[in-house]
């Protein structure tokens, strides 16, 4: 818990709750608290999107950026058409049935 004299720095934002969750946990599993913000206008505007920022100790924020050059750079675009996702199973649509 952040103590009244720590500054607390905005890290980074993310499109969504979700991905800026993914963020907090990656960044917890490396021992950094982090906390979120920004999601309120989302919250209070059905359909609203608003990014939401992702906040640490400033103490902690050369790492927590190094951790995030990581994080980004272990995310990959799937190129789905590479992908072998199978036949659907008997009994299910398939997309070509549908069409």
């Amino acid at each position: 818990m952040p103590q009244p004299d720590e500054n607390i720095v905005c890290l980074a934002t993310r499109p969504n709750e979700a991905e800026a969750a993914l963020v907090v946990a990656a960044l917890a599993d490396r021992d950094i608290e982090a906390t979120l913000g920004g999601a309120q206008a989302a919250q209070l505007i059905p359909g609203a999107f608003e990014e939401v920022e992702i906040f640490v100790l400033e103490a902690d924020l050369p790492r927590a950026q190094r951790i995030l050059e990581v994080l980004d750079e272990d995310r990959t675009d799937v190129d789905w058409s590479q992908v072998d996702v199978g036949q659907p199973e008997p009994g299910e649509e398939s997309l070509d049935d549908t069409l």
